[in-house]
């Protein structure tokens, strides 16, 4: 049966083999998308969501520590303000935990490129920075890679940066085959820091 398939394969003419091999594509990126993807994505997004409803807190507990310090001090203020110190203390430590799980800015840029080297069969195409947005306490770093490869490697490569160490938020993916089985991947990703700085590229 597998040789009655390869040679139907092999009769198809150059354009029905690409979109055979379009057709795979689809199924292989749906299966991707709905097992690993999505997944993660969730992930992504209920980690950032902690660490935005934490930095909100930290910004009130600032604020309330601030209005008590201009105010009499009296025993109850002395107590209420150390309190307010401690949980401010507290909300700092989370928000510095959480922002350490994100890959640095400055180092994100290298961190893709680098581990795209290890890919051989893909090649780097251009790497763009995107100019840097506030998020309440924090601020969010993008940037957009773009390479060239196969399906198979570029699975490959997507699944070895979901088992980094650090955390960044997945943005979008656009795979276009333009030579079968040649495609052009572009990636947006973007982090998350405490630092207005831009990125190293």
């Amino acid at each position: 049966m597998l040789n009655n398939l390869l040679a139907k394969f092999a009769a198809l003419t150059a354009r029905e083999k690409q979109l055979f091999g379009a057709t795979l594509f689809i199924g292989l990126l749906s299966s991707w998308y709905a097992f690993f993807y999505l997944p993660l994505m969730k992930e992504q997004t209920e980690l950032k969501q902690q660490l935005a409803t934490t930095t909100i807190q930290l910004t009130a507990q600032q604020q309330a520590a601030t209005q008590l310090q201009h105010r009499h001090d009296a025993d109850d203020k002395k107590k209420q303000l150390a309190a307010l110190q401690a949980q401010y203390q507290s909300l700092q430590a989370q928000t510095h935990t959480l922002h350490n799980t994100f890959v640095p800015p400055a180092l994100m840029a290298n961190v893709l490129s680098d581990l795209l080297k290890h890919h051989h069969q893909l090649s780097l195409i251009k790497l763009e920075t995107l100019a840097v947005k506030p998020q309440q306490l924090l601020y969010q770093h993008g940037l957009v890679l773009h390479f060239s490869g196969t399906y198979a490697d570029t699975l490959a490569y997507l699944t070895a940066l979901e088992a980094l160490p650090w955390n960044f938020v997945w943005d979008g993916i656009n795979y276009q085959v333009k030579d079968y089985p040649i495609a052009e991947i572009t990636l947006r990703v973007h982090t998350l820091s405490l630092e207005k700085s831009w990125l190293d590229v």
